[in-house]
């Protein structure tokens, strides 16, 4: 979808859900607004493809969310992108145990872009070339 609001994907499941596959909802024209994705998942959220809920200039990136109640996995095949020419949309994971061997990103694309943010608390650790590590507790403005 070029330009406009890209819509909404909401997944629920009371036990396990896989996705093998990708979900493409973005909205990368000019006038496009990032797109939401949603699952609520009773126990275990697993990712092997692509999410990509990014938007152009609309105003911001969209959003991926993942509730699960015991572990969300993220495999190495796999990449959540909530990027935008301006303001960065949102991933959010939320489980007892997260593992994310893929890529996740949400960056402002443009000059003057507006990047994600850690919440306090959270622990990012990376192993790419240029990544970094932010230790628990320690606040990041941009990543």
């Amino acid at each position: 979808m070029p330009d406009g609001d890209a819509g909404e994907v909401d997944i629920t499941s009371g036990l396990d859900y896989y996705q093998p596959g990708s979900i493409f909802t973005q909205a990368n024209g000019g006038g496009g607004c990032g797109s939401v994705m949603c699952a609520m998942i009773g126990r275990s959220f697993t990712l092997n493809g692509l999410i990509d809920v990014s938007g152009g200039f609309c105003g911001g990136g969209g959003c991926m969310e993942a509730d699960a109640g015991a572990a969300a996995s993220l495999g190495a095949a796999s990449e959540v992108s909530a990027d935008s020419a301006q303001a960065a949309g949102m991933v959010i994971l939320n489980a007892q145990q997260i593992t994310a061997a893929g890529k996740l990103h949400a960056t402002g694309t443009a000059t003057g872009g507006l990047a994600g943010i850690v919440p306090y608390g959270a622990s990012i650790k990376t192993d790419g070339a240029s990544g970094e590590n932010l230790p628990a507790g320690e606040r990041a403005a941009q990543v």
